[in-house]
This record gives C-alpha cells, sequence and structure tokens, in this order.
C-alpha cells in the first residue's frame, strides 16, 4: 500500500477527538464537518484511549 495519504498535524488530530468527546457528536457527524473520513477519526480515537 502507497503511502499518499493526506498527513494532519497533531493538534488538528487533538482538536478532532477532544470535538468528540466533548461534545457527544458522533465521529461520522464531526468528520464530515472537518471534511476527513470518518475511519480516520475513529483511528484517531482509538489510538487516543490507548
Amino acid at each position: 500500500m502507497g503511502d499518499n495519504g493526506k498527513r494532519y498535524d497533531a493538534e488538528f488530530k487533538a482538536d478532532a477527538v477532544k470535538m468528540v468527546r466533548e461534545s457527544g457528536r458522533s465521529a461520522a457527524s464531526a468528520a464530515k464537518d472537518l471534511g476527513i473520513n470518518p475511519q480516520t477519526l475513529r483511528d484517531w480515537l482509538q489510538e487516543d484511549q490507548e
């Protein structure tokens, strides 16, 4: 698999995770507003829990 995906900085990831955790919104809803793939945000949420 190639390494051609978008790169997001740590601050963007942290803000996205915070948005989901503090607002109670679904990852899919937040991802749509942020313009990112919902699975990407779910991955970040999982990484944040570990």
